[in-house]
């Protein structure tokens, strides 16, 4: 009864990663037991869990935040920064207004044609 709400919270948890709430890619984990406790029955029946209980989203949060504490208590967590690669054209005159953007971009100008 507990598997679709562990697998809620780690879909959780990899949708908002621990550094800045990014999505997360190439991370697997693994759950080597899970368990509860039920109580007994009013009535001296065997116990039943109530897949909408309040219980349900305890699992969840606390599947949530365990994963992310593996995460940085590993030490694996890195932050992935997009690269583009683009060809520019512009005229002479705009030249160093275009290097002072790409600057500011953190851009790394791999050859310069002039023509």
């Amino acid at each position: 009864w507990m598997r679709p709400h562990i697998l809620a919270g780690f879909h959780q948890a990899s949708a908002a990663g621990p550094l800045c709430e990014e999505p997360m890619r190439g991370v697997a984990f693994v759950v080597h037991s899970a368990s509860g406790t039920f109580r007994e029955e009013e009535d001296g029946s065997a116990p039943t869990a109530n897949p909408y209980g309040p219980m349900s989203g305890q699992v969840m949060v606390a599947t949530k935040d365990a994963c992310r504490y593996c995460l940085l208590r590993k030490g694996f967590s890195r932050i992935s920064e997009a690269m583009l690669s683009v060809d520019l054209h512009c005229e002479q005159e705009m030249l160093g207004k275009v290097y002072a953007v790409l600057s500011k971009r953190r851009a790394k100008v791999q050859g310069e044609v002039l023509r």
